[in-house]
């Protein structure tokens, strides 16, 4: 009979936490939709903003062809092009050069992590259905440890308490197999959030790095 009442317990327990469980599958599939959606936004402005680069470093690479051509020609008295304008625009030069590879790696690291949030969100999403499904089965389990004390206290035939008995009983090893499956994804979840955190740990360092660099002339030669 103290096992009757244990069993009773569990049972209800099971169909408490089964309620639980479908909250928070629900709140998981919102947040992973919502994030999957921010992510694809933030992939595709990451990927605007390499094809942006490429165009950015040509134009570096033209000014720079263009300034060797004005030094090779700074002493010709026709053409008029003086040390200090050269100068000024070397120094233009050197900055965009520098700011286009910052903006480069700036770009690469924002699609890494606008991927990998993409991967974990669809993660979010593949977990909240399957913590949906052992919550129906834990639900189930709960209700059929009912049903299989209220044939034992009713004083059923030993055939139908022995099939409820191995029916909760295979719930139950199925329901262990399921939440370990879902503990496992979690897992995976976990490190790439780990490795989400020091991807934004190094973003924030590269636009430390660009907010640092300025051009080192900002007063116009004379002419």
């Amino acid at each position: 009979m103290e096992d009757l009442k244990n069993l009773e317990k569990v049972a209800k327990e099971n169909i408490e936490i089964a309620i639980k469980e479908k909250e928070l599958a629900k709140e998981f599939n919102l947040a992973g939709i919502k994030e999957y959606k921010r992510a694809k936004i933030r992939r595709e402005l990451a990927e605007k903003n390499i094809k942006l680069n490429i165009v950015r470093q040509s134009l570096a690479k033209k000014y720079g062809a263009l300034l060797e051509k004005k030094t090779q020609n700074k002493n010709n008295e026709i053409l008029e092009f003086s040390e200090e304008e050269i100068k000024f625009e070397k120094d233009y030069s050197d900055y965009l050069e520098l700011i286009n590879n910052i903006q480069i790696e700036i770009s690469e690291v924002q699609l890494e992590i606008s991927k990998l949030e993409i991967e974990i969100s669809a993660d979010k999403i593949k977990i909240s259905h399957e913590t949906e499904y052992s919550a129906k089965e834990r639900d189930e389990l709960g209700n059929i440890q009912l049903d299989y004390i209220k044939a034992v206290m009713d004083k059923k035939s030993e055939k139908k308490i022995s099939k409820l008995y191995e029916k909760y009983m295979m719930i139950q090893e199925t329901l262990n197999k399921d939440r370990k499956d879902v503990l496992k994804d979690l897992k995976i979840i976990k490190q790439k959030e780990i490795r989400l955190a020091d991807l934004k740990k190094l973003l924030s360092l590269k636009l430390s790095e660009r907010e640092k660099i300025r051009p080192s002339n900002i007063n116009l030669p004379s002419l």
